[in-house]
């Protein structure tokens, strides 16, 4: 992290250049979501009301679809990826990362995480978050848990 705001929906874009991939943006017709509140009242920052969340698809409905499991299997199989590397290996695994990550990305807000309590303790580097990400992403590969890019 580096202290910089950082929006998912702002970086996708940048996952699909890497992968060669077409991306695009939200429809603004809010009718065509599902509205999902969250649960904090108040909310975390103290005050208003609780957050809304508008989306399509669940990244756990997504993943528990019977094609979206086999088409992770001949990915699997073509890029000669890890067998371990498969989320799908149990249904109770594939439930709690696709709702973590559902709960991490599906919010249309920005993150900004704070490096203070690290510097305090002397950690000096800087990792630019994009970066990071892009090496995180190149050693999955090596570990060949993800295609190539």
């Amino acid at each position: 992290m580096d202290d910089s705001p950082f929006a998912w929906g702002k970086f996708w874009p940048e996952i699909a250049k890497w992968y060669g991939i077409k991306y695009g943006i939200p429809e603004p017709d809010e009718s065509k979501y599902q509205v999902v509140t969250l649960p904090r009242d108040p909310p975390p920052r103290g005050f208003g009301k609780p957050g809304k969340v508008y989306v399509k698809f669940t990244f756990e409905e997504w993943a528990l679809r019977e094609d979206v499991k086999e088409a992770w299997e001949r990915i699997r199989e073509r890029e000669g990826l890890r067998k371990e590397a498969n989320p799908w290996r149990s249904k109770e695994k594939l439930r709690e990362l696709f709702q973590t990550l559902d709960a991490e990305l599906l919010g249309g807000w920005a993150r900004v995480q704070t490096m203070d309590k690290s510097k305090k303790f002397g950690w000096l580097g800087h990792v630019q978050t994009d970066e990071g990400i892009r090496d995180t992403v190149e050693k999955m590969v090596e570990l060949r848990m993800v295609p190539k890019l």
